[in-house]
């Protein structure tokens, strides 16, 4: 008898498909995580103790700390609620910068690490008035002083001569001129020497940085006019028609005055 065998590709089909059906997966494959999705990381921010800050004075910067379970991710900061004047920097959640106002508001500092988890905290920020001042008064007599110091603006040798040259020094070596403060309508002074009956000037019109600060006769002219802007205790010089302010060369001694890009800031105190 002869004995006929079962062709290959069936006995390979009938034993292969009941061996495949028995496999079972251990577990199923994990999807990497994608753009906004959750990374199973957790983000924890520090909470500051609550601030307090004085108005038109610089704060010392502070940083709010926060920590990511997975140290691979780069965080990002933001802040809602600060006090006008003040930034927080996005990369490393410090803030800095000088408050413009009085008032008191809640910040909320809320911090990312770009793949979903986000965590937060929040703190008072107390803002105190500064210093209220005051722009002399129409018709009112003053000195200069650069502020925070004793040294005046006035001239070398208390020259009476229209033309002469101002500089910053004590009252000694620069005479330390009284000066009469007089609005105009559109808010600018001009100041006039009490004693020469000259007015603050410019040396030469066209008013560039570097233009030296004279006193010469009051024509009532643009360059002669002085926009007073508020700086620190007391108020920047601006010429009203270069916009530039009155600044200085030195810092001991007497310096001359003239025109800069930055400028100085005078404090001016009622003579007699």
């Amino acid at each position: 008898m002869r004995i006929s065998r079962p062709r290959r590709a069936a006995l390979v089909g009938a034993l292969a498909l009941p061996f495949l059906a028995t496999i079972t997966p251990a577990h199923a494959a994990e999807p990497w995580p994608t753009d906004g999705g959750s990374s199973g990381s957790t983000v924890t921010v520090g909470k500051p103790a609550d601030q307090s800050a004085t108005a038109g004075v610089p704060i010392t910067p502070i940083r709010v700390v926060a920590t990511d379970s997975d140290a691979s991710r780069i965080l990002v900061y933001s802040a809602t609620g600060l006090p006008s004047g003040l930034v927080m920097s996005s990369v490393i959640g410090a803030i800095s910068g000088t408050p413009v106002a009085a008032g008191t508001s809640t910040v909320t500092v809320t911090v990312s690490d770009g793949t979903g988890p986000t965590g937060s905290t929040s703190f008072v920020w107390t803002v105190g008035a500064g210093q209220s001042l005051q722009k002399p008064a129409d018709g009112g007599a003053y000195t200069m002083r650069l502020a925070g110091t004793t040294r005046e603006m006035g001239v070398l040798g208390s020259s009476t001569v229209s033309g002469g040259p101002l500089a910053v020094g004590t009252h000694d070596a620069v005479g330390g001129l009284t000066w009469t403060a007089v609005s105009n309508s559109d808010g600018s002074y001009f100041f006039r020497d009490a004693a020469s009956r000259l007015c603050l000037d410019v040396s030469d019109p066209s008013a560039d940085v570097g233009t030296a600060i004279v006193q010469s006769s009051c024509t009532g002219v643009d360059h002669q006019n002085w926009v007073l802007v508020a700086s620190g205790s007391g108020f920047e010089l601006v010429n009203a028609t270069s916009g530039l302010p009155i600044g200085i060369a030195g810092t001991s001694g007497h310096a001359p005055l003239s025109l800069q890009k930055s400028g100085s800031a005078w404090e001016f105190s009622r003579a007699g």
